[in-house]
């Protein structure tokens, strides 16, 4: 099986981090690929520009959005992992999804 691990959490040395960690090893142990969307350390941008409008214009997509889809596409089950914060998942998350 595929598996995107998508992971929101600003500090490497983090519980968090272990959980990517130990949810990576054992999904590759159990003879599954992974790819990891490090949110933070990749920069994501989260918040709605007007060109992530292109589709109800019928123009092309930006190139970071296809980027995320093409990401998504290849996996057959994604995994989360963060922390919550305010009752909710980090803003960055919620703006990857």
């Amino acid at each position: 099986m595929k598996v995107l691990v998508v992971f929101s959490h600003p500090v490497r040395n983090s519980f968090n981090r272990a959980l990517l960690d130990a949810v990576n090893e054992a999904l590759v142990e159990d003879g599954h690929a992974t790819r990891i969307a490090d949110l933070c350390a990749e920069r994501f941008q989260p918040a709605m520009i007007e060109a992530d409008f292109a589709q109800f214009e019928h123009k092309p997509l930006p190139v970071e959005i296809l980027t995320e889809q093409r990401r998504f596409e290849w996996s057959d089950a994604v995994v989360f992992i963060f922390p919550i914060w305010w009752w909710s998942m980090p803003a960055i998350l919620k703006g990857w999804i």
